[in-house]
């Protein structure tokens, strides 16, 4: 921005005593919680990257900045005692969105696996296109 620029903005707060005004340009910009109703679905599977694991689950980062949760009871933990024996940061995973809560900006996701035959499929040509995808990187 440049002086002399019109710009639309917030007011944020009023301080009289100190005759300032806070103002905030980006509070109307929208955000990708703004649409993620429109952008997921419940059941959906979505293929995103682990950016950190925890003892109770696991954070994914989808493309459009969006990060959901992976609780350790949505993951299969049979033979593994902790989510980071299942997961680590950096690694691509594709998982089950549960539940959206645009308004406390939380998304909670499953890796369990597919229930029907239907799930399991697309699962399975997730996983091939992505591998293909990774072995043209390398």
């Amino acid at each position: 921005m440049n002086i002399g620029d019109t710009v639309t903005v917030q007011v944020i707060a009023v301080d009289v005593e100190r005759e300032r005004i806070s103002l905030s340009r980006k509070s109307l910009i929208p955000g990708p919680w703004d649409s993620v109703r429109e952008n997921y679905l419940l059941g959906e599977f979505v293929e995103g990257t682990v950016t950190n694991v925890r003892i109770f689950g696991a954070f994914v980062l989808f493309q459009d900045g969006i990060e959901g949760l992976i609780y350790k009871d949505e993951m299969d933990l049979i033979g593994a005692d902790r989510p980071w024996d299942i997961v680590s940061p950096g690694e691509s995973v594709v998982v089950r969105i549960v539940d959206i809560d645009p308004e406390r900006k939380r998304m909670s996701l499953s890796l369990r696996p597919a229930t029907d035959e239907g799930e399991a499929a697309w699962m399975k040509k997730e996983q091939k296109n992505t591998e293909a995808i990774k072995k043209r990187h390398y």
